[in-house]
């Protein structure tokens, strides 16, 4: 009788790699939003690690110092000068970094899509938080 071959589950425990920003994540950035950044930015070390607490790069997050934001009052959606313009995309990206959106054979740009369009902010959001939750 041959023995069966175990099979190792695929457990995500850690966040994927860093991602840097290059020019084809610059040129999804900029068709998305607003905000049009120019090639001196390629290179950092963008969506990497969002600050999840801080109202600068999420718009949900309180607001230093507490209460509401006087600028967007903590409305999803609407425009806010102190958070950043592309949280959504930041999210989106950091997402793959844990395994959300990414299959076999998909790109890093094309899962970043999947997640915007797949998720609501407030989805995406929430299934992150459950991710870093298992990773810490």
């Amino acid at each position: 009788m041959a023995k069966a071959k175990k099979v190792k589950p695929v457990v995500i425990t850690a966040l994927g790699p860093k991602i840097l920003l290059d020019a084809e994540i610059l040129g999804e950035l900029n068709h998305y939003y607003s905000a049009r950044l120019g090639d001196d930015v390629l290179g950092r070390e963008c969506f990497s690690d969002p600050k999840m607490d801080s109202h600068i790069c999420n718009s949900k997050a309180a607001v230093p110092g507490g209460g509401i934001c006087k600028v967007c009052g903590g409305v999803e959606g609407r425009p806010c000068k102190i958070t950043c313009d592309a949280h959504h995309f930041c999210l989106a990206t950091y997402a793959t970094r844990f395994g959300i959106g990414v299959s076999q054979g998909k790109s890093l740009v094309k899962s970043i899509r999947g997640n915007l369009a797949d998720y609501t902010y407030q989805a995406l959001y929430d299934l992150v938080m459950v991710q870093k939750a298992s990773c810490e």
